[in-house]
């Protein structure tokens, strides 16, 4: 194998290890969202938590849970 054929699939093979590792989902199924602009509080929501990041905040009815995804209930006094 030539040097840079060599050097080509190195390449290849570090390139390949930057990929990003697919982030955790997460439902937090069942708390309160507070309006922190005043409005009413969301009852019984779904907090969906991709990584690091909020992904989707909804009704139960407005937000698909994943099958992949780890669920969490927190306790019935938890606002979020």
């Amino acid at each position: 194998m030539t040097m840079q054929k060599l050097m080509a699939a190195g390449a290849l093979m570090l390139a390949g290890l930057s990929l990003p590792v697919s982030a955790q989902l997460t439902a937090l199924v069942g708390g309160s969202v507070v309006n922190l602009d005043g409005g009413a509080a969301l009852e019984d929501a779904v907090v969906l938590v991709d990584g690091e990041r909020i992904a989707a905040v909804g009704s139960r009815d407005d937000v698909t849970v994943l099958a992949d995804a780890t669920a969490s209930r927190p306790c019935a006094a938890s606002a979020w």
